[in-house]
């Protein structure tokens, strides 16, 4: 998730987690620029927080949800996903 001056810090603790985070956003726009000339649609996905053996099944939402959430990004419109993180309810997150 996205992070601004004078937001709330609820993640303070976790900055490796959020700078890997943009890092992977980064590559992904510009694998997204790189490609678009060949035809290529370039997205990142958020299915949400799914309960996975690697959170202890914490999560709040089964990982069959957040494999529609995945599958749904690939076959949406390209000029809804190219170059955007797709969260679960379909909406471009900010980043």
């Amino acid at each position: 998730w996205a992070l601004e001056l004078g937001e709330n810090m609820n993640g303070a603790n976790y900055p490796i987690y959020r700078s890997t985070k943009t890092a992977l956003n980064m590559i992904m726009v510009h694998y997204a620029c790189l490609l678009e000339k060949e035809g290529f649609v370039v997205s990142g996905s958020d299915p949400g927080y799914c309960g996975t053996n690697l959170n202890g099944y914490h999560g709040y939402r089964d990982p069959r949800q957040g494999a529609v959430a995945l599958v749904k990004t690939a076959v949406d419109a390209k000029e809804k996903v190219h170059a955007k993180v797709i969260d679960d309810e379909g909406k471009a997150e900010p980043w």
